[in-house]
């Protein structure tokens, strides 16, 4: 990764942190009900994430293969675990559980924080080393069960907030749901295409792909935020 390269993802992380962090005051600066804390965890955990990528850039200079790996795999850990929070919201959300959100949603959480902790720290998952040049690689068996992974949160989020849309009878609110489909579905096409371009790994696909990320995912989460404000988050 030459300086250039660096210092522009370096300042993009600096972007997407802060409007992650705003995101997260905006939802939780007051009633902080079950439900908005479920919903902001997306954001929290996320933003976790890309603290702990930002951290991973600067050791790259550094070139301590063990580390870097192992940062590496916290942050793809932490980014792609934040989309569980959202299978819990918007499952409650479709059934109204407004103040309090049942112990089986609960285990949906902690089963798939088992799940994505063995799959990106099992020993077999190579992750990035040195003589990738520091990208992440993924051989087809992983790329496939991440895939799998991936696709049994996404395939539940979309069938629920389609239903949702169904629901409403405002205008207003079936406007917002489709700027929240499309940003959903932003963030979808930066997680699967970026893993794509980790399973080809071809370095200008890489590149691409990671800036893209940096405008996928900062857009798609701020219209999925705008589209469930109206209703839980005042």
């Amino acid at each position: 990764m030459d300086l250039i390269n660096h210092l522009f993802t370096e300042f993009g992380m600096v972007v997407m942190i802060s409007i992650f962090f705003f995101i997260i005051y905006k939802i939780l600066k007051k009633d902080r009900t079950t439900i908005k804390i479920v919903f902001s965890g997306y954001y929290i955990i996320t933003a976790i994430g890309f603290i702990v990528e930002f951290i991973l850039n600067i050791y790259l200079f550094v070139g301590e293969e063990i580390i870097v790996g192992i940062l590496y795999k916290l942050s793809l850990y932490l980014v792609t675990y934040a989309l569980v929070p959202f299978l819990v919201f918007f499952i409650s959300y479709q059934k109204e559980e407004v103040e309090s959100i049942p112990k089986k949603r609960w285990a949906i959480l902690i089963v798939y924080a088992v799940l994505f902790l063995l799959f990106f720290f099992n020993p077999g998952y190579a992750g990035a080393n040195e003589s990738s040049g520091w990208a992440p690689l993924l051989d087809l068996t992983y790329y496939v069960i991440f895939f799998i992974l991936l696709s049994s949160i996404v395939v539940p989020i979309y069938y629920y907030i389609i239903k949702i849309l169904g629901k409403f009878e405002d205008k207003m609110m079936k406007r917002r749901w489709m700027l929240l489909i499309f940003g959903f579905s932003e963030l979808m096409f930066s997680f699967y295409y970026l893993e794509f371009t980790c399973f080809m790994n071809d370095s200008l696909s890489r590149s691409i792909a990671g800036f893209l990320t940096l405008i996928l995912l900062s857009n798609g989460a701020y219209l999925i935020y705008y589209a469930v404000i109206r209703k839980y988050v005042k």
